[in-house]
């Protein structure tokens, strides 16, 4: 009996990948093999499926801007809500990873997260969290303080 050939990993490159989420997990599921696929990516982060769970990596490139960081953020809170925290996808979860994201989250990032926290109860998908140990919100930092931890999100 001849078994059939493996299939290479699929990794898709790009400034942004607008295939549905849906059909992208659909593809997945047909492929066991598959290490992951780049559903968005972006200079401050990227999101990834591997296997059934969606991962956002957030990133701290130097010289960003605050205001530059929270559209990133928006993006990304857009993307996961919309096309992968959705009630009936195949998606399993999300795990967000900002331990080399900013140490500081500024006030729309904030919203933003607690927005994505409430949407993914909605839906009834999990939503993971990996943080660092000094992530903290800028209004809790001083004025001065706060200049030299601009967050990018």
């Amino acid at each position: 009996m001849q078994t059939p050939p493996r299939r290479a990993s699929v990794s898709v490159r790009g400034s942004l990948n607008t295939s549905p989420a849906c059909d992208v997990s659909q593809r997945m599921d047909s492929r066991a093999d598959a290490a992951s696929v780049v559903l968005l990516e972006h200079e401050l982060f990227v999101i990834v499926a591997e296997r059934r769970v969606v991962w956002c990596r957030v990133l701290t490139p130097p010289n960003v801007t605050p205001a530059a960081g929270a559209a990133a953020g928006k993006s990304a809170f857009a993307y996961l809500m919309t096309h992968v925290l959705v009630r009936r996808s195949s998606w399993l979860g999300v795990v967000a990873d900002v331990r080399r994201g900013p140490s500081v989250a500024g006030p729309v990032t904030l919203q933003g997260l607690e927005q994505l926290f409430i949407h993914a109860e909605e839906v009834r998908k999990p939503l993971a969290m990996l943080i660092g140990a000094a992530l903290r919100s800028a209004s809790s930092l001083s004025p001065s303080s706060a200049k030299h931890h601009a967050s990018p999100w």
